[in-house]
C-alpha cells in the first residue's frame, strides 16, 4: 500500500475525487442525489465544497493512493457563519432541487453528535478499484493512534451498513439507527470511547 500523508489545500481536487468515487453508490448519497444523472459528480461537488468551506481549514485530512479520510478535532466540528456561507454555493450546485433531503440528513446528523469533546470522522472513503486492500483500516489506524495518545473518544456516522464491521473492528459501536424520512435509507451513529475498546 502507498504511504499515507497529510493532505492540504493543493490536494482538494484529489481528495474530492477519491471521496466522490467512494460515495457514489452510498445509500444515503443515492437517496439525496437520485434525480442527478451522475451521482458521482454531485457527490464530488458536495465534498469539494465541504473541503474548501471547512475541512481544509479546520480539519485533519489524510490521503493515500485510492483512499482519503477527513476528521475534525474536538471543538472544530461546527462550520460557523462564515463556513456556512462558503459552503452554500457548492451545496446548491450539488443538490439542485433536492436540497431538502440534504438538509434533513444534516439536521439529524447534528442532533446525534455527542456533546462531550471528541474527534469526528466526517468522511472515510476508498475508491472502488482499491477496495479490499486494507486502505480504509490503515487510514483509521493512523488517526486513531493520535486520538488514543490524546485520550479522547471518537464519533462517526456510517451511511452504509456494509461498513459497520470495519468500524467495529476498530473499536466503534453503533449507538442508534436513524431513518432520515419515511422510505429513506438509514444511517448509523457510532462511538469509540477514549483509549479504544476495553
Amino acid at each position: 500500500m502507498a504511504p499515507i500523508r497529510a493532505a492540504g489545500g493543493a490536494d482538494a481536487g484529489r481528495l474530492a475525487g477519491i471521496l466522490g468515487a467512494a460515495f457514489a453508490e452510498d445509500p444515503v448519497m443515492l437517496w439525496m442525489f437520485r434525480e442527478r444523472e451522475d451521482c458521482t459528480e454531485a457527490v464530488t461537488v458536495l465534498f469539494r465544497a465541504l473541503l474548501h468551506a471547512h475541512y481544509l481549514r479546520r480539519g485533519v485530512c489524510a490521503l493515500t493512493e485510492g483512499g482519503a479520510a477527513v476528521w475534525t478535532t474536538p471543538g472544530a466540528h461546527a462550520f460557523g457563519a462564515l463556513g456556512e456561507l462558503r459552503l452554500a454555493p457548492g451545496v446548491l450546485r450539488a443538490a439542485r432541487l433536492r436540497i431538502d433531503r440534504l438538509l434533513a440528513f444534516d439536521s439529524l446528523s447534528r442532533k446525534h453528535q455527542p456533546r462531550e469533546p471528541h474527534w469526528y470522522l466526517h468522511l472515510l472513503g476508498v475508491e472502488p478499484h482499491a477496495r479490499g486492500k486494507g486502505i480504509g483500516g490503515a487510514l483509521l489506524e493512523r488517526q486513531l493512534a493520535v486520538i488514543d495518545e490524546a485520550g479522547l473518544p471518537a464519533h462517526l456516522e456510517s451511511t452504509n451498513e456494509r461498513n459497520i464491521p470495519l468500524y467495529e473492528r476498530h473499536g466503534f459501536t453503533v449507538t442508534a439507527q436513524v431513518r432520515i424520512r419515511p422510505g429513506s435509507p438509514e444511517f448509523y451513529p457510532m462511538w469509540r470511547p477514549a483509549g479504544g475498546p476495553d
